[in-house]
């Protein structure tokens, strides 16, 4: 049986991966911060019959030695990993990088790069000491190096974690392991709903028609993502969903079929969370 890994996963995108790798019949292995939520997943996962091929742990990506711990841990449990994406992620908002509270951009920095280069570390010695599988980082706005408005702080570290991973692979180019990034595009989220939440009640619509054009649910990522990253079989691949051929068809297209992912997601009262979050 093939065994998915996936940090940063109890809520959000990476709880939709641990959906999709299940349904693909993978054991999966996830870890996040907060035992509470760890528990609640692995509940319903159970409850749905999928108890026996799912495992939570408690780690933070920012210490190296709960990451090894997890490593442990996982391969006991289900053995070889075919799979590692590094999921977990902080994002915050502002109207420019001067404003953003120093804290918020040292969380970003910590959890998106330096937490990620520490589970690369920890996981890429796995996977050569097993001699085989793959380690995908999800990237983000940033990662293709342009300006995002309102995004600087995050943009920067996404766009340091893709230069990460290439190099990686790089570095990795005449082994047995897969190392690749996966940008998928804007997915409707918890961290999406609370930064949706900051933005002024007078922007708020116009904020909403663009994420009904190029917005995602993370349902629709996650299959698409694990499709994409099992299939795969290039070193220092680039798996980008939201590509300028499907933008210019939804700009081109949008006024004749419009989308209503955001609308229906908004009527949901999701993006009434306020409260900050992190997986």
């Amino acid at each position: 049986m093939r065994h998915a890994v996936i940090t940063g996963a109890s809520q959000g995108l990476g709880r939709a991966l641990i959906d999709a790798f299940l349904k693909r019949g993978h054991s999966v292995s996830f870890c996040a911060r907060r035992p509470d939520r760890i528990d609640v997943t692995v509940a319903e996962l159970t409850s749905t019959g999928f108890g026996e091929r799912v495992f939570g742990y408690v780690a933070d990506v920012t210490v190296r030695a709960e990451v090894a711990g997890f490593w442990q841990a996982l391969s006991a449990r289900f053995g070889p990993v075919s799979v590692w994406i590094n999921n977990a992620g902080y994002a915050r908002g502002g109207p420019s990088f001067c404003e953003l509270p120093d804290v918020e951009f040292a969380n970003m920095l910590a959890t998106n790069l330096l937490g990620t280069a520490t589970a690369c570390k920890v996981a890429l010695a796995g996977l050569h000491t097993q001699g085989s599988g793959s380690l995908y980082n999800i990237v983000g706005a940033g990662a293709d190096g342009r300006y995002v408005p309102g995004m600087l702080g995050y943009a920067t570290t996404k766009c340091a974690l893709q230069f990460l991973t290439s190099g990686l692979a790089a570095e990795h180019q005449d082994k047995a392991v897969i190392i690749g990034t996966v940008s998928p595009g804007l997915v409707l989220t918890e961290a999406v709903a609370r930064e949706l939440a900051r933005v002024p009640t007078a922007m708020r619509s116009a904020r909403l028609m663009r994420m009904n054009m190029i917005a995602e649910l993370p349902v629709t990522s996650a299959e698409w993502i694990v499709d994409r990253t099992t299939d795969n079989k290039r070193n220092g691949a680039r798996l980008v969903w939201l590509t300028r051929r499907r933008l210019l068809a939804r700009r081109l297209f949008g006024s004749f079929k419009p989308r209503d992912v955001a609308e229906k997601w908004a009527r949901s009262g999701v993006v009434q969370t306020t409260t900050p979050k992190q997986s």
